[in-house]
């Protein structure tokens, strides 16, 4: 029951002046391509939580620094008090904790300067659709027509899932989630700056950069090109909008909206134009001539150096890489690291490149599909500006230095560069190029 009587109009509720300054926007999404981690262990899939809120504001905080971190002048301490600021913070955690009222206790000066700083964005998010296990056939080989882990060697997806071979993991499709966000309007045009580029340039998960996780908005005018072929001028025409100009910090991956690429022809399936993606990658890195006819073949030997450089430095006594300290040429390091080469039928051992003071490296290539509000789809490709090395270090071999930068006649001994020293950029040309190259 109810107090209120009939044909009344309903009490006014009066709102604070604060509480109109704050903009509430929801935002709901499909993901386009598998979901690859996401749940609360890295790297798996979470058939319960496949995304969760905080992962979504660690790509936020992300693309905003892409977007608008060259407002600061390179000054990296500004940059993160101001994102601190939007997106939040966590407090120290060489620092007392706050106390909670149950347990009574007396905050002592350090918790009380160290408080936990709240986020000026808050999110929410509500799974609309959990997805399923996404199933892969084996489209050739002894197994084919039988279902086979995405990362075997014979699934269709093997060269972009390699990283699931070892795990035999799950990737998630069709999942589709609302994000509910509320933010002050002070704060508008950074949080529609990091939306519009996690929504175009990223995703959710892991392997985004290689395409896993791609989204969609489905329920907002404008957050999708409206066709294949105005999608450069709508990227460069949102990224008048939403980039801050100025100076980035060396350290901060930001976009170079000169080298964005789409395939010409367009797609009828996210997946498809995924597929065509990385499978143009595979053939530009792998690319192999047939020492009879002289021509392309997936089956010749590579006309990169890489494998020639490993077999001159090992001792195939042992099967280890070892030898003269050469700075060999590894240009294939720009597309990221680690990377493991392995020799089948040889006795050479693997050997992996890698920066000295780092592990991994992160790719500045991104490969995504991306949807147009038509239906159709475009394969987009997506260079960042960032450092080749972490500062400090250099490029190994497992302990032996080599170098990546190629000089003008080494370029010419390699087909798909096309004469270009740029790696990336010669990748960019191929793939535009398409059938015809």
């Amino acid at each position: 029951m109810t107090d209120d009587k009939p044909g009344l109009p309903p009490p006014i509720v009066r709102r604070s002046d604060e509480d109109l300054k704050r903009v509430r926007v929801t935002r709901s999404y499909e993901v386009i391509t598998p979901l690859f981690g996401g749940g609360a262990e890295p790297q798996k899939a979470d058939e319960v939580t496949v995304v969760r809120g905080s992962e979504v504001r660690a790509q936020l905080r992300f693309w905003w620094r892409a977007m608008r971190g060259g407002r600061f002048g390179g000054d990296l301490a500004k940059m993160k008090a101001h994102e601190d600021e939007i997106w939040g913070t966590a407090a120290r955690p060489d620092l007392p904790q706050a106390p909670t009222a149950r347990t009574g206790q007396t905050a002592d000066r350090a918790a009380c300067e160290n408080p936990k700083r709240p986020p000026a964005v808050q999110l929410a998010l509500t799974i609309t659709n959990a997805g399923r296990p996404m199933t892969v056939t084996a489209k050739s080989g002894r197994r084919k027509g039988q279902q086979v882990n995405i990362g075997d060697p014979e699934s269709p997806y093997s060269y972009v899932a390699f990283a699931l071979r070892e795990k035999q993991g799950k990737v998630i499709e069709g999942v589709k989630f609302d994000l509910n966000l509320t933010y002050a309007k002070a704060h508008a045009d950074d949080v529609e700056a990091a939306i519009w580029g996690w929504e175009t340039f990223g995703g959710i998960g892991a392997r985004t950069r290689r395409g896993f996780g791609a989204l969609a908005c489905t329920n907002v005018s404008g957050a999708l090109p409206a066709t294949p072929e105005s999608v450069e001028d709508w990227i460069f025409g949102q990224a008048q909008k939403y980039r801050a100009t100025g100076k980035w910090h060396d350290s901060v991956p930001h976009p170079l909206y000169g080298q964005i690429r789409r395939v010409p022809q367009p797609f009828d399936d996210p997946m498809k134009a995924w597929v065509y993606l990385f499978s143009a990658l595979r053939e530009f890195r792998q690319y192999r001539i047939d020492k009879h006819t002289g021509k392309y073949s997936p089956y010749g030997r590579s006309v990169w150096p890489e494998p020639r450089e490993i077999r001159r430095l090992a001792s195939v006594k042992g099967g280890k890489v070892r030898g003269v300290p050469a700075a060999g040429k590894f240009p294939r390091a720009v597309f990221g690291m680690p990377i493991l080469f392995q020799f089948k039928d040889e006795p050479i051992g693997p050997a992996t490149l890698k920066p000295s003071s780092h592990d991994r490296l992160a790719s500045p290539l991104i490969l995504r599909p991306l949807k147009c509000a038509n239906g159709a789809c475009v394969a987009l490709a997506v260079r960042l500006k960032t450092p080749e090395l972490p500062p400090g270090s250099h490029l190994e071999l497992d302990g032996h230095p080599v170098a990546s930068q190629l000089s003008a006649a080494d370029a010419t001994a390699i087909p798909p560069l096309d004469t270009q020293t740029d790696v990336l950029g010669a990748f960019l040309a191929w793939l535009v190029k398409g059938k015809d190259r």
